[in-house]
């Protein structure tokens, strides 16, 4: 697993080795999108399977996009499993960075979209980072989770309503350091795979064939 790095734009990225580009294994590239402070750093990491602090998006915040890559088995149907290669894009929300969209944007196959809802202001400002960058990829419903993503995990789970913008997709309200909502989070991101996977295969077997 390769856990990256702060980078100020995803353009500074290397090339991909030509190894990896022929592997058997689909691979997915999944946006964690949403406003400065809501929680993305935390919720990438455990997602991804690394360990952190609590206290590690308050002291290092993303600067421009951070990838973590990880494999991740998912349900194809049939009781049959596939193997995804994931790439995990943890954004910053500072607008400071919006001249490196372009390039995280390429080629994602679906998006986390998370909000703090203790925020009020977050509902809206999750709406439009919806409307300004995961509209024009052009996603399936299923392509897309809203995670209601909660700091403090004394706060108790509720039954939420999910902006207005935002109501056709699934919903779960998720905390790291809760073990009922830590599950929601593996949930919400598992019906995410599952969705993404039949894209990602295609997009592969493309890939292959122009080799």
């Amino acid at each position: 697993m390769w856990y990256g790095q702060h980078m100020p734009c995803a353009s500074q990225l290397p090339p991909r080795p030509l190894a990896a580009a022929m592997s058997s294994k689909p691979k997915a590239k999944i946006l964690v999108i949403g406003p400065t402070g809501c929680g993305k750093t935390r919720l990438a990491n455990s997602l991804a399977g690394v360990d952190d602090s609590p206290n590690l998006e308050a002291s290092n915040p993303t600067q421009g996009v951070r990838i973590l890559e990880f494999d991740k088995d998912v349900a194809a149907g049939g009781g049959r499993m596939v193997r995804l290669q994931v790439e995990l894009w943890d954004t910053s929300g500072d607008k400071k960075f919006q001249n490196c969209w372009a390039a995280i944007l390429k080629d994602a196959h679906g998006v986390v979209l998370v909000y703090d809802p203790s925020v009020k202001t977050q509902e809206k400002e999750v709406e439009n980072w919806y409307k300004a960058y995961v509209t024009p990829l052009k996603l399936k419903d299923e392509q897309v989770v809203l995670f209601a993503h909660s700091h403090d995990p004394s706060a108790k789970s509720r039954l939420l309503q999910p902006p207005r913008a935002l109501e056709q997709f699934p919903i779960f309200s998720t905390q790291i350091d809760d073990e009922e909502r830590k599950k929601a989070c593996v949930e919400g991101f598992d019906r995410l795979l599952k969705g993404v996977l039949p894209v990602a295969v295609e997009a592969s077997r493309a890939d292959l064939s122009g080799l």
